[in-house]
This record gives structure tokens, C-alpha cells and sequence, in this order.
């Protein structure tokens, strides 16, 4: 098991992170959303591909988390 971990750096304008996670199992989804809120991060979730492929035509300049 690796020891790397990912850090977000803080935007110099203030605003957050933008994410888009697909995930379809739903505890998965609740701590996606719980660690991603923590790190003061926006989060759309989307449960399978096709949501997914909906929602990502109108995300811009985000994250996409698979």
C-alpha cells in the first residue's frame, strides 16, 4: 500500500474545486461527497455512465472522479 496522498491546493480567487463523481454503489457515493465537502470541494454526483456523459456536457472546468 502507498503512503502518496493527494492534496488540493487552495484556488487563488477563493473558489472551490468543482467534481464530478460516478460512483453507482450509494455508501461510496456518501464518502466521495463527505471527503470531497471537507476539503471544501462542490460535488455532483452521477450514477452511472450515461448521467455521467449528461452531466459532463455541462461541467466545465472541474474534475471528473471515475
Amino acid at each position: 500500500m502507498s503512503d502518496e496522498y493527494v492534496t488540493l491546493i487552495p484556488k487563488d480567487d477563493g473558489s472551490t474545486y468543482n467534481i464530478l463523481v460516478v460512483e453507482d454503489r450509494e455508501v461510496d457515493q456518501m464518502i466521495a461527497v463527505h471527503v470531497l465537502e471537507q476539503l471544501n470541494c462542490s460535488v455532483d454526483l452521477a450514477k452511472d455512465g450515461n448521467q455521467a456523459l449528461k452531466l459532463f456536457n455541462k461541467f466545465s472546468k472541474g474534475i471528473l472522479l471515475l
